[in-house]
């Protein structure tokens, strides 16, 4: 087996203009088979300084070096035969942010997504110290008591410290790289169809997860987040769920929506709901203009009703006229049930889908 340890700057992180993609590859005791740095043209201007409230970022070459090099796809194929290699562990700092700057960079340019799995020593280094913060590259070194490089910003070099904090990590644990994976699980992480996930969480999700937040006092664990494990555990019960009892099919293939203003903070109410409409031959669907019935909720904050973005598509869609809108108290009395009832019912248990072979519907 080889380790892939990796690193990109980026000219402007916000739009994930990729500058240059550093690699190291080491066999299973840490010693260097190759190291490189692949320095390339990105799409737009450079904004690495004078940006509020974020440190000056200097990079390894000047500009000039970068303008007169190839852009992103002309390394597509290179990068790919890197990341997505047999055999191999994918290591890097903050991981899931180089694989999202992949992700914009592979659609920019019109190529595949590359899909690889990595571990991430930035939540290597928060699990094992308590530190729930972020922590750069540069600091987890000096708390390693590892040499710094005298040449920050530059990708391989990047890429070859980051080797240099896994291999003194190893030995404090008295551990493999592969053990120290297996061990810490929750910091590996996978890139699939242009999603980053960790544990089920996309980046995507963390805005929707601190937005939702706010909306949902009792905590995350009924929340719906793309990406994470309420939502994969969601679309799969949507895809699998099979009728019980023998029950008058009153719904007869109509396919249902409800307002995200419910469904995205009731996760164990919305499985209840799921299961009861195809008990009575219905369909729960996510793209309310595709449905037959649509049941609104209203909620209200700080005096006022939220939106409801699904709704607004009830009634921009050219099927508006086809769509039934009734409320969510007309549509559980359709199921059988009431608010109370639902949110007094034990969960169901179906941690049986997290298998991959449920794995059918993409993260949408």
């Amino acid at each position: 087996m080889k380790y892939v340890f990796s690193d990109i700057e980026c000219a402007n992180g916000g739009i994930g203009s990729i500058c240059s993609f550093g690699y190291v590859i080491t066999d299973e005791s840490f010693n260097v088979i190759i190291q490189r740095d692949i320095v390339m043209n990105p799409p737009g201007k450079f904004n690495l300084t004078g940006r509020e409230g974020r440190p000056d970022i200097v990079l390894a070459y000047p500009e000039w070096v970068f303008r007169s090099s190839p852009k992103f796809y002309h390394y597509y194929d290179e990068i790919e035969a890197i990341l997505t290699g047999e055999n191999q562990i994918v290591v890097g700092h903050s991981a899931a942010n180089d694989a999202a700057f992949l992700n914009k960079s592979c659609n920019r340019y019109k190529k595949p997504f590359l899909d690889f799995k990595f571990f991430d020593t930035q939540k290597l280094y928060s699990k094992l110290n308590n530190d729930k913060k972020q922590v750069s590259l540069e600091r987890a070194l000096e708390v390693y008591e590892i040499e710094k490089p005298s040449l920050l910003h530059r990708s391989d070099i990047d890429a070859l410290a980051t080797m240099k904090l896994v291999k003194e990590i190893c030995k404090r644990q008295d551990m493999s790289l592969i053990q120290l994976v297996e061990t810490n699980i929750n910091c590996t992480g996978e890139n699939k169809n242009g999603e980053v996930l960790y544990n089920g969480e996309t980046l995507e999700g963390k805005k929707q997860k601190r937005e939702l937040r706010r909306r949902e006092k009792k905590g995350c664990e009924n929340i719906i987040l793309k990406g994470r494990r309420n939502h994969i555990l969601f679309l799969r019960m949507m895809d699998y769920a099979e009728p019980q009892g023998d029950l008058e099919k009153v719904l007869n293939g109509k396919k249902v929506c409800l307002s995200l203003n419910y469904e995205q903070t009731h996760f164990k109410e919305m499985i209840h709901i799921v299961q009861r409409i195809v008990n009575l031959g219905g369909k729960y669907v996510l793209k309310a203009s595709e449905s037959d019935i649509f049941a609104t909720f209203e909620c209200i904050e700080n005096g006022e009703a939220r939106k409801c973005t699904r709704l607004e598509y009830v009634m921009e869609s050219e099927r508006k006229d086809e769509i039934t809108i009734i409320t969510m108290y007309e549509l559980l009395n359709i199921l059988g049930t009431s608010l109370e009832e639902l949110e007094s019912l034990e969960p169901l248990n179906i941690d049986y889908l997290l298998d991959e072979k449920y794995e059918k519907r993409l993260l949408v």
